[in-house]
């Protein structure tokens, strides 16, 4: 059986929260971006290498957040049988589905089973309004319709159909907030990986503070006494800080309960590291899951540098977690890492994608966007990809949920 791979693309609801996973999937072929494997051979394997080969809990990152998948036509008429599935299990129903009696039986199968159902959809066809009210969620992409017929096919579908609207393709501030105003359910795209450059004079001000401390931080000269200084100032800082260290993560063989302490029993890079991932998740206004991606990214980056044997394994890590900061503080990258003391190695692999960070970099962000062929010039096999993004997942999701709980 051909190896699949696996990324995923979250989709948030109204209030940014993840909802849903869809999963993306390839054989891994160079120059390839899109899955050779096609129809209903992608959906078996994609299916059991989800639940067999490495586990829901594992792509989830240990939640029960549905996982959508693509389900072809012979799997939603019943000519091919789908083995017994786990509730958390989702799927697409292409465009192309006929409204007939074995879809819809097909469909029904699915919804008794407990199964979310989410419909592609283009434009309002008064044959598919039975298969329309099978759906649980309809699938609207922004890009296939200009703004005026997408607040029509939404206010139209809204009006005769149960199901709840999701909205993909959306890679603009200005495409998700007229969505928001169109009142869909569910939101998915690039947008949310991107910054908001807009006016926001209180948002400013907390960012400009976040950024003052994150400056400090990446000083390279900070001393023992200034990094104890700067952390304990900031109560909720010093809290998380110290709970996180404490916690079965690290295994340490005694309780560490102080800043100072912290500093002197695993060194000053360690804790500059751990306060840096704190204020960083400490952001509001934002999705949880950026925080997430950054983290998923910082280890990701970090694993592939050990297996390449490169020096400096905590920069690798550092370019990891700085790759969504314009998104993160709404501000330009270029504009940011004027103010932020990175290395310059760093702020070129950062704007450029260039040099040994910018390498890693590139492979770990084009891995996680689905990126298939561009992620396999660092000459690494894509089951060890494969292997450190599952890791990653794990390891950020575990972390992330330390620091927001």
């Amino acid at each position: 059986m051909t190896q699949l791979y696996f990324a995923r693309q979250p989709i948030f609801d109204a209030k940014e929260e993840v909802f849903a996973y869809e999963l993306f999937h390839s054989d891994g072929k160079k120059n390839n971006s899109k899955p050779s494997i096609k129809g209903n051979i992608a959906t078996s394997q994609v299916i059991i290498s989800a639940l067999v080969d490495i586990g829901l809990e594992k792509i989830s990152g240990n939640k029960n957040t549905l996982i959508f998948i693509n389900l072809t036509n012979d799997f939603v008429s019943g000519k091919n049988e789908l083995p017994t599935l786990s509730e958390q299990i989702a799927f697409n129903i292409p465009i192309n589905v006929e409204c007939n009696e074995d879809n819809l039986k097909g469909l029904s199968k699915l919804l008794e089973d407990n199964h979310n159902i989410a419909l592609d959809y283009t434009t309002f066809d008064e044959n598919k309004i039975s298969l329309y009210k099978k759906a649980d969620i309809i699938r609207v992409n922004i890009k296939k319709l200009k703004p005026k017929d997408l607040a029509h096919e939404i206010k139209h579908l809204q009006k005769y159909v149960p199901a709840k609207i999701l909205v993909e393709g959306i890679d603009s501030y200005d495409e998700y907030h007229h969505c928001k105003k169109l009142k869909a359910n569910y939101y998915q795209g690039e947008y949310f990986r991107k910054p908001d450059i807009i006016e926001n004079k209180n948002a400013s001000i907390n960012r400009a503070s976040t950024l003052k401390i994150l400056t400090l931080l990446q000083q390279p000269d900070i001393t023992v006494d200034i990094l104890q200084k700067a952390i304990s100032q900031d109560v909720t800082i010093s809290y998380k800080l110290l709970c996180c260290i404490n916690s079965a993560q690290f295994s340490l063989k005694r309780k560490v309960e102080s800043i100072k302490e912290a500093i002197v029993y695993l060194g000053l890079d360690f804790v500059k590291h751990w306060a840096t991932i704190i204020i960083l998740a400490d952001i509001d206004n934002k999705p949880h899951e950026l925080i997430l991606t950054s983290l998923i990214r910082s280890k990701m980056c970090e694993l592939i540098a050990k297996e390449l044997k490169k020096r400096d394994i905590p920069s690798y890590s550092t370019i990891g977690l700085f790759s969504t900061i314009d998104a993160l503080m709404d501000e330009p990258m270029s504009d940011l890492l004027e103010r932020l003391p990175l290395t310059d190695k760093i702020n070129k692999g950062l704007l450029e994608g260039k040099g040994e960070f910018g390498r890693v970099l590139k492979c770990v962000t084009s891995y996680d966007s689905g990126e298939w062929d561009q992620s396999l010039h660092l000459n690494l096999k894509m089951e060890q990809l494969q292997h450190y993004y599952i890791e990653a997942i794990s390891w950020a999701t575990e972390i992330t949920e330390q620091l927001i709980n």
